[in-house]
């Protein structure tokens, strides 16, 4: 899968690259599923939980996720609602000059959330 779909995008850095991935590889028309005994090992070490530079990758990560794969109705409706430290890093990607735009059509971005939701039970 990886040969044909690629590695996740440079731009997600280093948090929320296998949601990246996930969704790449799911545009391209793979399936997925979750197997509760599936294990991953991570040779690196593990970052102290209570990072605050930790933090601000992981709103990052989920802040491009958000924009480059939801709807534009959910995408608008998060962003409007964002609290004032995650405005302040949402401007720190815009001036970073991260990739924001949505990625694929919005048609097949509302496709894969409607497959999601499903997963989810909504």
């Amino acid at each position: 899968m990886m040969k044909k779909v690629g590695l996740p995008d440079s731009d997600q850095f280093m948090y929320y690259d296998d949601v990246d991935l996930g969704y790449h590889a799911r545009l391209d028309g793979w399936d997925a599923q979750y197997v509760d005994a599936a294990h991953a090992f991570h040779p690196l070490p593990k970052p102290q939980a209570n990072s605050s530079l930790m933090r601000k990758h992981q709103d990052k990560g989920r802040l491009s996720i958000v924009c480059r794969y939801l709807p534009d109705q959910e995408r608008v409706r998060i962003l409007s609602e964002l609290p004032e430290n995650l405005r302040l890093t949402y401007s720190e990607m815009l001036w970073e000059r991260r990739r924001l735009e949505p990625v694929e059509t919005p048609d097949r971005r509302l496709t894969i959330w409607k497959e999601w939701a499903w997963v989810r039970g909504e």
